[in-house]
């Protein structure tokens, strides 16, 4: 989490989650954003097409909380330095995924304008693409690398 993400919603049918006093707001969003919690939510939401939990059964949720605010930003600390190494992992295949679909849209113009002959092309070995790494390309969703906070943590 990072500070910009104040005051947003994600959805038409939500229930504000407020930290109290003594709450570290970050330890409480990597709380909510836990398997545990989600699955809990999960498990006890009520609809098919529109799954929805009654914020009366949301609010009497036990949440693990260590005593002191300390602990707790020592625990976002230790998440944060843990989870550094992915985040940049992420970051960087991310970089790599908008680099590869620019020279895929590079070569398709190129290919349409004349600029490159592919007359009598024939796919080699190298050249085999399933299905899964070809939708991993196309274009039906938005990746951006995410930005940075300042603090050269994510």
């Amino acid at each position: 989490m990072n500070e910009d993400a104040d005051d947003l919603i994600a959805s038409t049918g939500f229930a504000v989650l407020t930290p109290g006093k003594g709450v570290e707001p970050e330890y409480l969003g990597f709380v909510i954003q836990s398997s545990t919690f989600v699955n809990r939510v999960t498990a006890n939401s009520i609809g098919i097409a529109y799954p929805a939990i009654a914020e009366t059964v949301l609010g009497r949720f036990l949440v693990a909380m260590p005593p002191t605010v300390a602990e707790q930003q020592a625990i976002v600390a230790h998440i944060k330095s843990e989870s550094a190494p992915l985040d940049t992992t992420i970051e960087q295949t991310l970089s790599e995924i908008i680099l590869i679909r620019e020279y895929r849209d590079r070569l398709i113009a190129d290919v349409v304008t004349g600029q490159i002959d592919v007359r009598g092309w024939q796919p080699g070995p190298d050249d085999a693409v399933n299905d899964e790494d070809l939708a991993a390309l196309g274009d039906d969703e938005e990746i951006e690398p995410a930005e940075e906070d300042g603090d050269g943590a994510d």
